[in-house]
């Protein structure tokens, strides 16, 4: 004979069997998108950070450099993971900065210009840079090159 309730346990077990593929299943899917998002906010980040140095170097006196690299004062600036390069190009009295990444959008800066025609520097371990303030044809603008 039968004891009452022998039937329902192998249900149990498969109901909590679900329960916990989808536990997973979903929690594993948001950490994910939760790395896209910090990722995207250091991006941010970034791009902020590389903004207010250039405003910094650009209030500074004529021909002051202002270094970020693991040795001096400014740390370099962090991307992320994906991002192995950033290039600078000069248009239209603007710079581009463009990240070798699809992800992320390119964006301009105002008063800044590479110091080569197409300027590209690697990110190992954050963007290593150096700023200097020049005066070029009575307009102040900001130079940047390699650390």
């Amino acid at each position: 004979m039968r004891k009452r309730g022998q039937l329902d346990q192998p249900f149990i077990y498969i109901f909590a069997i679900i329960v916990i593929a989808f536990i997973l299943l979903f929690g594993l899917r948001y950490i994910g998108k939760t790395k896209e998002f910090n990722d995207k906010a250091i991006y941010l980040n970034f791009k902020s950070s590389l903004q207010d140095a250039v405003t910094s170097a650009y209030n500074k006196n004529p021909e002051t450099f202002l270094t970020f690299s693991q040795s001096s004062a400014n740390k370099p600036l962090s991307l992320p993971e994906e991002i192995k390069e950033i290039c600078f190009q000069q248009s239209n009295g603007k710079t581009k900065i463009i990240p070798d990444s699809k992800i992320y959008q390119e964006f301009t800066i105002n008063s800044l210009s590479p110091s080569t025609t197409n300027l590209c520097i690697k990110t190992y371990g954050g963007l290593s840079f150096r700023l200097e303030n020049k005066i070029i044809n009575k307009q102040t603008i900001v130079i940047i090159d390699h650390a």
